[in-house]
């Protein structure tokens, strides 16, 4: 008898083990990769083009993008210092395009079909960029 409720004891053990290594694998297959939903990823870098400014006057530059957060990028000028840098949220309605989604005193697009990548802006102030990443 004592050597039956020890087989019973191990089997339990063992089909305790065999249940929480089930859930802990379960529980992994369900966490989500970071990157996965980070859509600066193919975005972030230099892009050389023509800036224009407010009074129609066009300049070659390279505009960085830079990334702040999964959905959210810094458009900034640090070579040429043409304009204030300033931060877009950004969207990815489709597989081939990255906007800024809403209407703001900025907007941005990313053309992922081209390669390299098209990236333009414009802003209220006048302001547009078009540009090729390097």
């Amino acid at each position: 008898m004592k050597t039956e409720i020890k087989d019973n004891a191990f089997m339990f053990k063992n089909f305790t083990f065999l249940i929480v290594l089930i859930l802990m694998g379960g529980l992994g297959a369900c966490t989500s990769d970071p990157d996965l939903d980070d859509i600066t990823t193919e975005i972030v870098g230099e892009y050389q083009g023509d800036y224009v400014d407010a009074n129609l006057l066009s300049t070659g530059t390279t505009v960085k993008v830079s990334r702040v957060s999964n959905t959210r990028i810094k458009i900034s000028n640090p070579d040429d210092n043409l304009f204030v840098s300033w931060e877009a949220t950004i969207i990815m309605p489709d597989d081939n395009t990255i906007t800024s989604g809403t209407a703001t005193d900025y907007s941005v697009s990313f053309d992922l079909n081209s390669a390299p990548v098209s990236f333009g802006f414009s802003r209220n102030s006048g302001e547009t960029f078009s540009g090729l990443q390097q």
